[in-house]
């Protein structure tokens, strides 16, 4: 993630801006008491009216300079009002207000304390997130500088009757990065103008800008308006801010709903934020500080203290600065124009340089290149931070479009240079996963020298540098000695072992691969019997058989009243329904809710069904807090089975998918996996069957609307999600492979006219639309899960996969290296709403910690080590097992965050595997590191881990598995050591199937009759694949299932 991304979080969590208390807070001083006392922690929109408020930067001195010098370039977005009065000064400041003294600006002040809420970051990156003081990172060193702030101007429109939209609605006002370039300023460079915007009627907008022309060291007069202003600013959607809330009508449909409504005309004034984004994306060293978003430092001037001033000196006299100002914006760019509500342009002119402000890109903007551009899709030019090859080339400037103006009049091909982004600081993690893969790039390389010509040829065979990552071809089976040595650099090989079972009637076997939730156990030994998690069709619990009237049986059913109080329409589907919305939707986006329950209010629809509806309601009675409520998923689920033997099977429809999707889900945490992984599998050949792997603009001839097409994609993404969790949660191939598609991310999707209504009536009655809006957070957290998953392909097909058996050692270390990488470029590219890190505090939407957990239990997959390496002492100190270890960390940070806010009901399946996986490297370390189960170390988190397996357990009765083989390798630990048994002979068996066997009257009220299935043994690929078929001494002691030797 960029620097820049880290300045705002969601608004999610920010806090409640209107309180009674704030009724006291007329004055700055009030404002700043109540900070410094801690009875105020709140926003500060709206507080104080009258009085001046400032966006707060502190700074290093040695890059004061430089900052003085940045605003006094560029006075519209970074207007300076104060510093403080001497290097190193919290208490009193040096005013750049003419006529107003330091003491007029603001008096006994603590700038460490007055301000609400805080942000810190270190070497520009964030480490602490709205702390409410900074007086521990404050140093002797330090410059404070107070930026001009448009809250100000607020109450002055308010008095005039134009309140700004976002007061009105207790929201957060949108901003917006924009292409319009600062002019640069010693090590500020790079960055562009930031926009805050509210929207007014076109008969409202004279009098806005008149109102706040005179504000000008708080932004003065906007810098555009007009929805043609959105595009000319690089706005890519109206929607979609970067910071702040989602912009509304005031009947509370997005802005971007009503584009060209004169009522809803967007106003974009300058933004504080432009210089905190500078900052961040100069990379500068040191601890830097600001006030938290929305969080201002209110001061004693007043609105009519305002007025033009001298601005601040540098070392370059102020006249020079904007001199060089107009010189950089007139040399790199041309005129200006902001296109009025009439359609008209005229010249922008900022009132402090008295220069024409500069137009980043043409008037006439051209659509991007595409010969067959769909007719729904967005027309826009790419803008970049950095020139285009040509114009580097010839030393001349270029506007940084795409294409840029020079090419496009010398009609020549603009190539951008790398990403078009301006390079900044990369994470410690990245650079050391970089190192990595060139380790063992250098390894393979060092291997390949030594080999004769017959292993080079296999070994490049293998080995792919073109494609970017690892390709192996099938190969014959090596003949290679199985021992392999760790180091202490990495582990050279992954496990492809996994377990074969048979289940107790003798005819099937089931598969668990390396990286299936079963991989608990830092143990050699797996043979034995163990437990199948398959439930028996006649133990299926009595109140699925009590409560369900078959449907085939009876042909009066719609009368029966035990089915009308359960059909689609009554008030228990309805609540189990809104449940689902509530609180399980974010992790299960298959469906697209607003259109769903639209054709549901309508009685009939292509986004309803009544098995989707039953799928649905058995998904939400697994979150609800009641027993009898959860003890109906059984009673929809097996509607929902009925209506899907029915006929649903007989056409390809979409809420069949959708509802397999769900079902599939379902059975498997219910400990039906042969069931819940073929529901699953039908849903990815429906997938594939109505074509929702090829994007639906390329599909020639149709006439679907653009909100049809964007829900086919969403379901694709989703299904293409689940394919690649249950693989991962089996350790088997997955269905859905990205290169046989070609669809696209999906968007947001804008809602129907009638959601509010359907919100009130279907959801819960009395809240706001955006309560549970589909916004940037919600749709970049699935998107970005996309991706990750994406990275989880390849880490399942080119290192786990049984056919890469015969990988070399050093392709294989390679192709880990890469998928690391791509790993922690993900973690680092996440947008600013969604991401977090051990430093965070205060709550995080579940979503977003759901989303970090999956991603470290990636990395404890990826670098586990293999079982066989753990008595090798260099096992212990290899940077594979510091990896493990870190993501444990960040994994136990996490459960603790979401204890404290949530419960765990609602979260999906993966969660049981993310608890699984997080107990196999406690157990790991525990072995590793020969230490007691009451070490602070293995106790502390296995205390979490347990205590969100209990919380996770109702919802799914399959992670109670996790609790009992802990309690199974604990008892069977204490009975080795009451017998003084060495740990070095063999490791203590912890694998999730022969601890159970261990314990095979252990219960875990699932009717799973574990005593009566039998472990097959261990699949090895490398024996399997290398030696004739002889498999585990135990496996063949089974006359079904005995191979016999050549």
């Amino acid at each position: 993630m960029s620097p820049s991304a880290q300045i705002i979080t969601t608004s999610s969590t920010l806090e409640p801006k209107y309180k009674a208390s704030t009724l006291s807070l007329k004055s700055g001083a009030h404002v700043r008491a109540a900070c410094r006392g801690g009875s105020y922690k709140n926003t500060t929109s709206g507080l104080a009216p009258t009085y001046l408020q400032a966006n707060l930067i502190i700074l290093p001195s040695c890059y004061a300079d430089d900052f003085r010098l940045l605003c006094a370039r560029n006075p519209v977005p970074c207007p300076l009002l104060a510093e403080s009065e001497a290097t190193g000064s919290f208490s009193s400041v040096k005013s750049w207000i003419a006529g107003l003294g330091g003491n007029g600006v603001i008096s006994g002040v603590d700038i460490r304390q007055d301000a609400p809420k805080y942000m810190v970051y270190k070497d520009s990156r964030l480490v602490k997130f709205q702390c409410d003081d900074i007086v521990e990172e404050w140093t002797e060193d330090h410059v404070a500088f107070f930026i001009g702030c448009s809250y100000s101007f607020e109450s002055a429109l308010t008095d005039a009757g134009l309140p700004p939209r976002h007061t009105v609605m207790n929201r957060v006002s949108p901003m917006y990065r924009t292409n319009i370039p600062l002019c640069p300023a010693g090590v500020f460079s790079g960055s562009t103008y930031v926009v805050s915007m509210r929207p007014y009627k076109k008969s409202e907008i004279e009098a806005a800008r008149s109102i706040t022309r005179p504000f000008i060291s708080t932004h003065g007069e906007p810098v555009g308006w007009g929805w043609e202003a959105v595009e000319r600013l690089g706005i890519k959607d109206i929607d979609l801010p970067e910071w702040g809330d989602s912009p509304l009508t005031l009947d509370g449909r997005s802005l971007g709903d009503v584009i060209g409504d004169e009522e809803n005309i967007p106003v974009f004034w300058g933004c504080g934020v432009t210089p905190q984004e500078a900052v961040m994306r100069s990379g500068l060293e040191g601890t830097i500080m600001a006030h938290a978003p929305g969080h201002m430092l209110v001061l004693d001037a007043r609105d009519w203290d305002i007025s033009p001033t001298e601005h601040p000196r540098s070392s370059q006299p102020y006249h020079e600065a904007v001199t060089d100002a107009a010189q950089f914006q007139s040399s790199s760019r041309q005129a200006h124009y902001t296109t009025d509500v009439s359609g008209s342009s005229q010249p922008y002119h900022d009132p402090l340089t008295h220069t024409y402000a500069a137009e980043f890109q043409s008037s006439s903007r051209q659509a991007r290149t595409n010969m067959n551009p769909p007719a729904d899709e967005a027309m826009e030019v790419r803008v970049f931070q950095t020139s285009c090859e040509r114009c580097r080339k010839r030393k001349i400037k270029c506007d940084r479009t795409q294409p840029c103006s020079k090419c496009k009049k010398a009609n020549v091909e603009c190539v951008p240079i790398g990403s078009g982004e301006k390079q900044r600081p990369v994470s410690r993690g990245y650079v050391q996963a970089l190192e990595g893969q060139i380790a063992s790039l250098e390894k393979f390389i060092t291997k390949l020298i030594a080999v004769d010509a017959s292993k080079r040829d296999e070994m490049l065979a293998n080995f792919s540098i073109s494609s970017g990552h690892l390709q192996t071809q099938p190969a014959a089976p090596s003949q290679q000695g199985k021992e392999t040595e760790a180091t202490t650099e990495a582990i050279p090989f992954r496990s492809r072992s996994g377990h074969l079972r048979k289940l107790k009637d003798g005819k099937a076997t089931e598969f668990y691969g390396a990286t299936s939730f079963f991989q608990i156990s830092p143990s050699e030994d797996q043979d034995g019997p163990a437990a199948s998690n398959e439930v028996p069709p006649s133990e299926m619990s009595p109140t699925s058989n009590a409560l369900l009237p078959t449907l085939s049986n009876s042909a009066d059913y719609v009368e029966d009243p035990e089915f009308l109080a359960f059909s689609p329409q009554s008030d228990i589907c309805r609540h189990l329904m809104a449940t689902f919305f509530q609180s399980q939707y974010q992790y299960h986006m298959c469906l697209y809710r607003e259109y769903f329950l639209r054709d549901m209010d309508a009685g009939s629809g292509p986004y309803y069904s009544d098995l989707l509806m039953y799928a649905i309601c058995s998904m939400g009675a697994l979150a609800s807090q009641e027993v009898a409520l959860r003890e109906l998923s059984d009673v929809f689920f097996n509607r929902a089975q009925e209506l899907l033997y029915g006929s649903a099977l007989e056409s390809p429809n979409l809420t069949t998918l959708q509802a397999l999707i769900l079902l599939g889900h379902r059975e498997i945490g219910h400990g039906k996996t042969s069931k819940g992984w073929l529901f699953s599998g039908m849903a990815f050949r429906l997938a594939h069957e109505m074509g929702l792997h090829l994007d639906p603009n390329n599909w020639n001839g149709s006439a679907d609307s653009r909100i049809e097409r964007e829900i086919l994609r969403r379901t694709y993404w989703a299904a293409f999600v689940a394919d690649k969790q249950l693989s991962l949660y089996f350790g088997r191939p997955p269905a859905l492979y990205p290169g046989e598609s070609d669809v696209r991310d999906t968007i947001r999707i804008p809602y129907p006219p009638e959601w509010t209504s359907l919100l009130n009536t279907y959801i819960m009655d009395g809240t706001s639309e955006t309560a549970y809006e589909d916004g940037f957070a919600l749709v970049a957290a699935f998107v970005q899960q996309v991706e990750l998953c994406k990275i989880l392909h390849r880490m399942i097909t080119e290192v786990f996969e049984n056919r890469n058996a015969s990988t070399d050692e050093t392709v294989l270390a390679k192709s880990v290296q890469e998928i690391h990488v791509s790993l922690t470029k993900w973690l680092t590219d996440l947008p600013a709403k969604i991401h977090w890190n051990q430093w965070f505090v205060g709550p995080v939407p579940p979503l977003v910690l759901h989303l970090h957990m999956l991603y470290h239990t990636a990395m404890i997959i990826l670098h586990r080590p293999p079982r066989q390496l753990f008595k090798d002492p260099k096992t212990k100190t290899s940077t594979d097992v510091e990896i493990c270890y870190e993501s444990l960390d960040s994994i136990i940070k996490l459960l603790r965050i979401y204890s404290r806010h949530y419960q765990y009901s609602p979260l999906p399946l993966t969660f049981v595997h993310i608890l699984a996986s997080t107990a196999s490297i406690i157990l790991m370390k525990r072995y590793l590191n020969d230490l007691p189960w009451d070490d602070a170390l293995i106790s502390r988190p296995l205390d979490h881990v347990l205590e969100a397996v209990d919380g996770i357990s109702p919802t799914w009765p399959a992670a109670k598995q996790v609790r009992g083989v802990i309690k199974t390798a604990m008892e069977k630990s204490n009975k080795n050591d009451s017998r003084n048994d060495s740990r070095n002979d063999s490791p203590d068996s912890f694998d999730f199937m022969a601890g159970l066997a261990d314990n095979v009257n252990f219960d875990v009220n699932l009717d799973m009759a574990f005593e009566d299935d039998a472990n097959v043994g261990l699949f090895d690929p490398e024996e399997f694949l290398g030696e004739d078929l002889l498999w585990d001494g135990d496996f063949n002691q089974s006359n079904d299932w005995a191979a016999a030797p050549p």
